[in-house]
């Protein structure tokens, strides 16, 4: 795995994973509820230079050069940190203020009703060690898009959970297009992605490992 593999690295010691289970009681909530329209993207993240988020605004303003204003989804961005005002710079010089929406730090209580509301889940992060906000996504059902390294590689399945894209602006942005241009496809992905989710992190697992 890619995090124990950065650790011997690192500290030149054997590395031992240990399955994270997830909090399927709070998340299980929010499964049923009904996505709404128009079209959500969703990232959940710290803003900071790391996680990339500026690769999140430079896809929606990628996206919106070939749709027409009535097909452009919303582009949320969930968290807070020292990136923000700059990101918001970001969005305003990128043309896309309109589509991106930053809702600020939101309690992990609350964070469900997000992922329940979103289409698609967009990863940037740079080489992102797991991702946690990712495997919460795809668990409620959220078909997942992501750049194709780190972590997220082994969380992701490539064309089965969600897309593995290179780290650009265009091929993200054609990944999300081509997930919402398929709501069927998205829906399938997205309970792949439950399931596959549901069947990996787990406590007893965790125990195990331990």
């Amino acid at each position: 795995p890619f995090a124990a593999s950065r650790i011997e690295a690192t500290y030149e010691r054997p590395a031992t994973v240990i399955t994270l289970g997830i909090d399927r009681d709070r998340l299980d909530r929010a499964r049923a509820e009904t996505r709404p329209t128009p079209p959500r993207v969703l990232t959940v993240n710290y803003l900071h230079p790391r996680k990339r988020v500026d690769l999140f605004i430079a896809a929606a303003a990628a996206f919106g050069a070939g749709e027409a204003a009535a097909e452009q989804p919303r582009w949320i961005i969930v968290g807070d940190g020292p990136e923000r005002a700059r990101l918001e710079a970001l969005s305003r010089e990128l043309g896309v203020a309109d589509q991106v929406e930053f809702s600020g730090f939101v309690p992990d209580d609350d964070l469900p009703k997000y992922y329940a509301a979103a289409s698609c889940y967009l990863h940037a992060g740079l080489e992102e060690s797991f991702g946690l906000s990712v495997v919460e996504a795809a668990y409620c059902g959220c078909p997942v898009v992501a750049v194709d390294e780190g972590g997220v590689q082994e969380t992701i399945e490539d064309g089965v959970t969600g897309h593995l894209v290179p780290p650009t602006a265009r091929d993200l942005a054609q990944a999300v297009r081509s997930m919402l241009k398929k709501p069927d496809m998205g829906r399938a992905m997205g309970a792949a992605g439950h399931d596959r989710i549901s069947r990996t992190y787990r406590w007893q697992q965790g125990a195990a490992d331990i």
